[in-house]
C-alpha cells in the first residue's frame, strides 16, 4: 500500500512537471511569435524615423506594405501622414504648437536643413534678417526665374535635398505676360535640375500680392494672381510642391508690408517660413510614396513678440516699382 501511495506521488509530480513545461514552451512561442511579427511589421514612430534618418523612400513604402491586414495598412499610413502634417518634434523639427505661436526663433528656422533657396529680393530677406544661411539663400534683387541656369554650379556644389522657389516679382512686372508660359518655363528649368539632381524635392512658394497703392503704380503686377493659379495646375503634373500664401498675405499685407507695397518686413518671413515648412513635410510625405492633399493655406495666430525678428526693419532697399529690377 505504501508503495502504492509512492508511485501515485512521484507520478502525479512528474505529470505537473509535464505540464507546465508544456505552458511555458506554449507562451515563449506565443511571445517570439509576437516578436517577430513585431520585427515584420513597424510602427509608425520607426517609419518616421528612417523617413528623418534619409531611409529610402522605396525601402520604407516596402515596411509599410508588410502589414499583413490591408485595414492596418492604411491606418498606418494615415498615421504617418497625421505625423507629417503636424511636424516631427525632435531634433529641433517645430511642433504644431510652435508653429501656432509663431516661434521663429525656436521653431521654423531650426527645421531648415540640406536645402537651397533660390529667389528675387524678397527672398534675399531669409539671409539678410539672419533667418537663414547665406550660402544656401542664392536670391538677388531684380532676379527672375530666368536667373535660374546661373546658379546650377551651386546647386551642383551644394547637392541639397530640397529646392525652394521664391520668385514671381519681376516675372510679372517685366518678363512674362502669359501665366501658362510662365509656369511652363519654370518646369523646364525644374526638370532640368533634376537630370543633376535625381533625389531633390522641389517646392515653389506662390508669388506674394502687393498692396493695392503699389498695383495702381504698376498693373503688370495684376498678373500675379494669374501667375499663382497656373502654377498651382502645372506643379503637380511635374511632382513640384505649391505652397499657397494667400491666407498670411491676406492677413498681414496691411501690417507686415513695407511702405513701397511691395516688399515685407522681417516679422512676416516666420509665417511664410512656416508655409515652406508645410510643403517640405509633403514633399517629404510624397517621396515616401504616400499621398496627402495639399492643406488649405491659412494665416497663423502668432505672437506679436517673437523673438528675432523686427517688425520696424526695413527690407532691402534695391528694388524699384513699376517692374524695374524688383
Amino acid at each position: 500500500m505504501n508503495r502504492m501511495k509512492q508511485i501515485l506521488f512521484y507520478g502525479g509530480q512528474a505529470l505537473c512537471g509535464v505540464l507546465i513545461a508544456a505552458g511555458l514552451m506554449t507562451a515563449v512561442l506565443r511571445f517570439g511569435g509576437a516578436s517577430a511579427g513585431s520585427a515584420a511589421a513597424p510602427g509608425a514612430e520607426k517609419i518616421l524615423q528612417s523617413l528623418e534618418n534619409g531611409g529610402d523612400p522605396a525601402s520604407i513604402d516596402r515596411l509599410i506594405e508588410s502589414r499583413e491586414e490591408s485595414r492596418f495598412v492604411e491606418e498606418e499610413r494615415s498615421r504617418i501622414l497625421a505625423a507629417a502634417a503636424e511636424g516631427f518634434t525632435r531634433d529641433g523639427w517645430q511642433s504644431s504648437a510652435e508653429k501656432d505661436k509663431g516661434n521663429g526663433d525656436k521653431g521654423v528656422w531650426a527645421k531648415f536643413r540640406d536645402y537651397v533657396l533660390l529667389g528675387d529680393s524678397r527672398a534675399v530677406g531669409f539671409s539678410y534678417y539672419g533667418f537663414l544661411e547665406s550660402r544656401r539663400v542664392l536670391a538677388e534683387s531684380g532676379a527672375s526665374i530666368l536667373s535660374i541656369p546661373s546658379h546650377y554650379g551651386e546647386l551642383k556644389s551644394l547637392d541639397p535635398s530640397y529646392v525652394i522657389f521664391c520668385f514671381g516679382l519681376n516675372d510679372a512686372g517685366a518678363y512674362f505676360d502669359n501665366g501658362e508660359i510662365y509656369a511652363e518655363t519654370f518646369m523646364k528649368y525644374i526638370e532640368e535640375i533634376r537630370e543633376f539632381l535625381p533625389d531633390a524635392k522641389f517646392i515653389i512658394s506662390s508669388v506674394l500680392p502687393t498692396t493695392d497703392a503699389a498695383l495702381a503704380k504698376s498693373p503688370g503686377w495684376k498678373r500675379i494672381e494669374l501667375f499663382n493659379a497656373s502654377l498651382a495646375v502645372t506643379c503637380p503634373e511635374h511632382d513640384v510642391v505649391f505652397v499657397n500664401n494667400d491666407g498670411i498675405s491676406a492677413e498681414y499685407i496691411d501690417t507686415l508690408w513695407e511702405p513701397d507695397g511691395v516688399h515685407v518686413n522681417s516679422a512676416f518671413y516666420v509665417y511664410w517660413a512656416n508655409n515652406i515648412y508645410d510643403g517640405m513635410l509633403r514633399a517629404r510625405a510624397a517621396a515616401a510614396g504616400l499621398t496627402q492633399d495639399a492643406p488649405e493655406e491659412t494665416g497663423t495666430t502668432a505672437s506679436e513678440e517673437d523673438e528675432g525678428t523686427d517688425a520696424g526693419e526695413e527690407a532691402d532697399e534695391d528694388e524699384t516699382e513699376g517692374g524695374e529690377d524688383a
